[in-house]
């Protein structure tokens, strides 16, 4: 709990250009983590996909702020005409019970610097908007447990 709230502290403290740049670099390394661990590129983006909303939907709502970070990967995946109105749909429908589940019991099969990566995503993409809801921390704490 002690490293999860420094890591909050290391969020707060760094700019949202850096946080965005960091939430990309970490991403490419979960997915190839992900890609070797299924071994199929596809499962693997979907995997990743669905738990990027589940934390976007961790609130409740769809902050701007946690669109925007989340925009340019999710326009990789399903193509330009990703926007904020289809994103919105996604997290409604998201089957967050599930997928974080299964996320919690994934990571911790990856190797510790990969996990250490999707705990950093999670936490940034809450703190994004400028406040972590105690859902998201809910979320964070399943996640870290």
């Amino acid at each position: 709990m002690k490293e999860l709230k420094e890591m909050l502290k290391t969020v707060e403290k760094t700019d949202k250009g850096n946080l965005f740049l960091s939430i990309h670099a970490m991403s490419a390394k979960i997915l190839n983590a992900l890609n070797e661990a299924v071994e199929d590129p596809a499962v693997a983006v979907n995997m990743y996909c669905s738990y990027l909303l589940t934390v976007l939907a961790a609130d409740g709502r769809l902050a701007d702020e946690e669109f925007l970070t989340v925009e340019p990967l999710f326009k990789a995946f399903f193509g330009d005409d990703f926007d904020y109105e289809a994103c919105k749909v996604m997290v409604k429908e998201a089957d967050n019970k599930n997928v974080l589940s299964f996320m919690v019991k994934l990571v911790h099969s990856l190797p510790d610097e990969i996990a250490g990566d999707l705990v950093f995503v999670t936490v940034a993409i809450c703190a994004i908007d400028g406040k972590v809801s105690h859902k998201e921390k809910a979320l964070i704490e399943k996640l870290v447990d």
